[in-house]
């Protein structure tokens, strides 16, 4: 991936994000202590923000730093593990780590 590429699909999460929870840029930009103006760059994939603005956005927006910066067409899954997971021991989460582990090494050494 080029910084363009993550630029770019930033962008998009940060427009995915915001218009699910109708906040306009203005708001968002608000919310974040940025200007609108860069706000709306860094939605247009033109600019690069600082770790600070990142977490800013993130909070604002109230989805994980992660969400923003990866392509979420795996999130869906994850949070499914997640929900399986939920309230189990950690003798449990521990071993089902230790299954998928193995499941791992197993497809990566069949490849």
């Amino acid at each position: 991936m080029t910084k363009n590429d993550l630029l770019l699909l930033v962008g998009q999460n940060l427009r995915k994000y915001r218009t699910e929870r109708k906040l306009t840029q203005e708001a968002l930009a608000g919310e974040a202590s940025i200007s609108h103006s860069h706000y709306a760059a860094l939605e247009n994939g033109r600019k690069f923000m600082s770790m600070l603005v990142l977490r800013r956005l993130a909070d604002a927006l109230n989805v994980s730093v992660d969400r923003l910066l990866k392509d979420s067409d795996n999130f869906h899954q994850i949070e499914s593990i997640n929900s399986l997971l939920e309230n189990r021991s950690d003798e449990f989460i521990e071993f089902i780590e230790k299954m998928i582990r193995f499941c791992v090494d197993e497809l990566e050494h069949n490849k």
